[in-house]
C-alpha cells in the first residue's frame, strides 16, 4: 500500500460559487490533513451562482382591450409643455413663437367645409410676440402661402376665431382617432358671434402695428387683415398687429391668460383669446362669407355651443389619422392588455425523452391553457479575435412554430431558450385572460394541464382582483423566476446555498455537503469530476444521505421522507466515489469537484450547466500524475 508522511497540503475544498472552505481529515483514516477554519453554513450569494437558470419576460405589443370616453381628455391629447400652448415653440434662435401648418378640407372635413380641398396643406401660420422677433406691445402674424390653395383675384381676410362644436353623432375628433373617418361631420359654430377688427388689404409689416384693442375684447371672429390671391393661387399676408389686450412684454409661457391664442388643456377660455386661425372668403361687395372658410387649424380645445366649458376630447389639434395603439394607451381613457409576448431563458439543460411546455395560467380564475408559440433554441459561442476582443454568436440548435413544446435541447454550454406566443398564435384565445407565462417538463406532447415540474415562470399582469375591468390591470414585463411553481400554493423560488468538503482517501473520494437548498420539483444534485483544460467530465452519481445506508436523494425535491431533507432543503448529503469506477480514469485525471443541479430528465453523460458548489482536486492528488504535472 501507498503511504505518505502527513504534510500540510492544498485540501479538497467545495464552495458555493468558489467561496473557500477548508476540508479537515481525520490522523487515522485519512492521506494527508490540511489544518483550517472550516466555513460551515454559509450563505449563498445568487449573483455567483454558476448557470441558475435566467432570463426575462418582454411585452412586444399592446392592445386596446377597453374604452372610457366620459374620462376627461380620455384621449390624453392636452398639450403637456409647461404653457400648455399647443404649436408653440420655446428657446429657438427666433425666440418663443407659435408656428402651425393650416388645414385644407382634405385634413379638416368638418362645418363649414373648407374651400380648399389640396391634400398637402393650406400654408402655414406664424404669430410672434414681444418674446419672439417683435418689440414690446406687438405681434406679427405672418401668414406664408406657401401652397398655392387660393383662387387667384379672390380677397381673403386673416382672423383668429373662438369655436364651439357641435357633434353629428359621434364627436369627430373621436372617430377620426379610433377609426380614421369620419362619417357624419361635426358643425363648427362660433361662441357669441360678433365679426369685427380689420379688413385691410396689404402687409403692414413694415409700419406701425394695427391696434386692434376695442375688437379683440368683443369680436368673433376677430379680422387681422386682408390680401389678394396671387395668379397662382397663393395667399400669404405678413401683420404687425398692437398687443392691446394680450401680453405686451415677458413670455408667453408666464402670461398664457394673455396670448391670443388658448391653452390646449382641459379649462374653459374666452375673449381676447381664440382657438383657430382662419382664411375667410371676402365677396365683391366686401363681405366676410363666414359660410365660407379657405383654411383654418385649430390651436386649443372646442368649446360647447355656449362658450362655458371645453368639448370633452375635442382637444387640439383637429386629428388627421387613425391613432396608433401606443398613442391611445397613452390616453387616461383606454386600458391595453399585452397582444404578444416573448420569453427568453439562459442555462436551461438538456432533457432525454422529455421536452419544455409553455403555458398561460391566470392566477384569478385559476385557468390554464397551452399555449401554442415559437421556439427557437441558441448555443452560446465565444470567439476571441486577433486583438483579444471577445465576440459572442449564438447558433441555432432547434426551432418549433406554432407549438407549446420544445424538444429537450440544452445542455452544460450556454444555451438560450427563446419562446414567443401572441393572440394570432392562440387559437382563438387571447392572452389578456391569463396573468402567468408557465415553462413545465412534460413527457410530450398532449398535456392538457401542466405536471408539477414547472421551473420557469413569469407573472406578466395583475389583475387586481377583476376579470374584466381592465383599467385597473397592471403588466408586469421583468425577469423570470426559477424554482417550483405551484398553482394551488405559493412558489418556491430557488436559491443557490450551502457547504462541502471533499476527502480522498486513497482510491476512495468522499464529499459532505450541508446546508443546501431543495431542489426544485423534478431536480436533483449530482456529482461530477472536472478537467477544465480538456473539457473531460465524468458523472458520480445523485447525491445521497451519509454513510452507512448512503440513500440515494434523487427524490429529495418530493420527498421529505428521506433522511436529512426538510420541507426547504437538504441538512446534510454526502456523495462517494471509487477511482476504479471511473472507467479507467485516475481521480489525478481531474482538476475540479463540481455539485450541479440537474432535471430528472437530463442525460448522465453530459452536466448541467447549473453548478452549485465547485472546487479544486488537492494539490496532493495531482502530484500523483506520473509526469508530475
Amino acid at each position: 500500500m501507498r503511504t505518505m508522511e502527513r504534510t500540510l497540503a492544498r485540501a479538497g475544498i467545495l464552495a458555493v460559487a468558489g467561496a473557500a472552505l477548508i476540508a479537515a481529515c481525520s490522523d487515522t483514516d485519512k492521506l494527508y490533513e490540511v489544518e483550517g477554519d472550516p466555513i460551515f453554513q454559509a450563505p449563498v450569494d445568487v449573483a455567483q451562482a454558476a448557470g441558475v437558470p435566467t432570463g426575462d419576460l418582454a411585452i412586444n405589443r399592446y392592445k386596446v382591450i377597453g374604452y372610457d370616453l366620459d374620462v376627461p381628455d380620455a384621449f390624453g391629447r392636452a398639450t403637456t409643455t409647461a404653457s400648455g400652448l399647443f404649436g408653440h415653440n420655446t428657446g429657438t434662435s427666433s425666440g418663443n413663437y407659435w408656428g402651425v401648418g393650416l388645414h385644407t378640407a382634405a385634413q379638416d372635413p368638418r362645418l363649414p367645409a373648407l374651400t380648399a380641398a389640396g391634400p398637402s396643406g393650406g400654408g402655414a401660420a406664424f404669430i410672434g410676440g414681444p418674446d419672439a422677433w417683435m418689440g414690446p406691445g406687438e405681434f406679427n402674424f405672418w401668414f406664408d402661402g406657401t401652397t398655392t390653395v387660393g383662387v387667384p383675384g379672390t380677397r381673403y381676410v386673416a382672423a383668429l376665431a373662438r369655436y364651439a362644436v357641435v357633434p353629428r353623432g359621434e364627436l369627430d375628433h373621436a372617430e377620426m382617432l379610433l377609426e380614421g373617418v369620419v362619417t357624419n361631420p361635426d358643425s363648427l359654430v362660433l361662441v357669441d358671434l360678433n365679426p369685427g377688427g380689420s379688413l385691410d388689404i396689404g402687409d403692414n409689416f413694415d409700419g406701425p402695428c394695427r391696434d386692434l384693442s376695442a375688437a379683440q375684447a368683443e369680436s368673433n371672429p376677430l379680422f387681422l387683415g386682408s390680401t389678394i390671391a396671387e395668379d397662382d393661387g397663393t395667399v400669404a399676408l405678413d401683420l404687425a398687429i398692437c398687443s392691446g389686450l394680450w401680453y405686451s412684454d415677458g413670455a408667453a409661457i408666464n402670461k398664457t391668460g394673455e396670448a391670443p391664442i388658448a391653452p390646449n388643456v382641459n379649462k374653459v377660455f374666452g375673449a381676447p383669446q381664440f382657438n383657430y386661425i382662419v382664411w375667410y372668403e371676402v365677396d365683391g361687395g366686401g363681405n366676410v362669407r363666414l359660410d365660407r372658410p379657405l383654411v383654418r387649424r385649430q390651436l386649443a380645445p372646442d368649446l360647447t355651443l355656449d362658450g362655458s366649458a371645453v368639448t370633452n376630447n375635442a382637444m387640439a389639434p383637429f386629428p388627421v389619422a387613425q391613432a396608433t395603439t401606443e398613442q391611445l394607451l397613452a390616453g387616461p381613457g383606454f386600458a391595453g392588455a399585452p397582444d404578444s409576448v416573448t420569453v427568453r431563458v439562459y442555462h436551461l439543460d438538456g432533457l432525454e425523452g422529455k421536452v419544455y411546455h409553455a403555458w398561460l395560467y391566470s392566477n384569478l380564475t385559476g385557468e390554464v391553457a397551452p399555449a401554442p408559440g415559437n421556439w427557437v433554441v441558441e448555443e452560446e459561442i465565444r470567439k476571441v479575435t486577433d486583438a483579444g476582443d471577445v465576440i459572442i454568436e449564438y447558433d441555432t440548435v432547434a426551432t418549433a412554430s406554432g407549438s407549446a413544446v420544445m424538444a429537450g435541447a440544452g445542455g452544460g454550454g450556454v444555451f438560450r431558450h427563446t419562446f414567443r406566443t401572441s393572440d394570432a398564435l392562440l387559437n382563438g384565445d387571447f392572452i389578456h385572460r391569463y396573468t402567468h407565462v408557465l415553462i413545465s417538463i412534460e413527457s410530450g406532447q398532449g398535456a392538457s394541464r401542466p405536471s408539477a415540474e414547472i421551473p420557469v415562470w413569469r407573472q406578466f399582469a395583475d389583475k387586481r382582483g377583476t376579470e374584466t375591468d381592465y383599467f385597473d390591470d397592471a403588466f408586469l414585463p421583468g425577469p423570470v423566476a426559477f424554482g417550483t411553481f405551484r398553482m394551488d400554493g405559493l412558489p418556491y423560488i430557488f436559491g443557490p446555498r450551502g457547504t462541502a468538503r471533499a476527502d480522498f482517501h486513497g482510491g476512495n473520494l468522499r464529499i459532505i455537503a450541508e446546508q443546501l437548498s431543495r431542489p426544485p420539483v423534478g431536480y436533483y444534485y449530482a456529482g461530477w469530476l472536472f478537467n477544465d483544460n480538456t473539457g473531460a467530465a465524468v458523472y458520480l452519481g445523485p447525491l445521497t444521505s451519509e454513510p452507512p445506508g448512503a440513500q440515494s436523494l434523487f427524490d429529495a425535491d418530493v420527498s421529505t421522507e428521506l433522511p436529512g431533507v426538510t420541507s426547504d432543503g437538504i441538512v446534510r448529503a454526502a456523495l462517494t466515489a471509487v477511482e476504479s469506477s471511473l472507467g479507467g480514469g485516475r481521480f489525478y485525471n481531474y482538476n475540479a469537484i463540481r455539485i450541479t443541479l440537474e432535471p430528472k430528465a437530463s442525460p448522465e453523460s453530459v452536466p448541467a450547466p447549473t453548478v452549485i458548489l465547485a472546487g479544486p482536486v488537492p494539490d496532493p492528488v495531482l502530484q500523483q500524475r506520473p509526469d508530475g504535472q
